[in-house]
C-alpha cells in the first residue's frame, strides 16, 4: 500500500520515519530471533522452522519500501 508522503507536514514525516525505522528494526530482530530459536528446537522439521519468519517477511519488505519512499520525500524537501 503506497502512501502519499507529499501531503504530510515536515514534522509528521520526520516522526513517521523515526517510528518506521524503529518498528522495522524490531520486526527484523524478532524474525531473526524466531528463526534462531526455532532452529534450536530439534523436534521441529525444517518446514516448521522457516514457516513463520517466511510468512512475516513481506511485512518487513513493505516497511523498508515505505522508509525508502519517506527518505526520498525528505531529500526532495531538503530537510
Amino acid at each position: 500500500m503506497k502512501q502519499d508522503f507529499s501531503k504530510k507536514t515536515n514534522e509528521e514525516l520526520l516522526k513517521n520515519i523515526k517510528i518506521a525505522r524503529f518498528l522495522t528494526g524490531l520486526l527484523a530482530g524478532a524474525l531473526i530471533m524466531l528463526l534462531v530459536l526455532n532452529s534450536i528446537d530439534k523436534e521441529k522439521t525444517i518446514w516448521q522452522i522457516i514457516m513463520m519468519p517466511l510468512c512475516l517477511s513481506p511485512i518487513l519488505i513493505l516497511n523498508i519500501s515505505n522508509i525508502v519512499a519517506m527518505k526520498k520525500e525528505i531529500k526532495s524537501r531538503s530537510l
